[in-house]
């Protein structure tokens, strides 16, 4: 039983230190261009989450979710983007490589260790 706890305290070291607080900058500037909670929060419902949920993925709290990626595109009008929400977008929509390539947006595999 203890050590079962000690490994689980462990992983989760890791898991936690591995992961840096990464504010999702567009997203930010999208989301405090709202005037007020009251706009703010009326978009976070369009998005199928909370405001607090989604102020804990644009400071990097929290991961964002793909659903939750689409719907902030769909949401923002595009002005808040799948692979700006996730680094890993290329593995959820390959279909995207290619039209971010030609838009500047960094290869998927860019900065990655072989």
């Amino acid at each position: 039983m203890v050590l079962i706890v000690l490994a689980f305290i462990t992983l989760r070291g890791v898991s936690c230190a591995s992961m840096a607080h990464r504010p999702i900058r567009t997203l930010l500037a999208f989301v405090n261009s709202m005037p007020d909670d009251e706009i703010r929060a009326a978009f976070a419902k369009r998005c199928e989450t909370s405001l607090g949920h989604l102020k804990n993925v644009m400071y990097g709290y929290k991961p964002c979710s793909p659903e939750l990626a689409v719907l902030v595109e769909k949401e923002s009008g595009g002005r808040v983007t799948r692979p700006e929400l996730r680094s890993d977008w290329h593995r959820f929509w390959p279909e995207l490589v290619e039209k971010t390539a030609a838009d500047g947006v960094p290869s998927p595999t860019e900065g990655c260790n072989p």
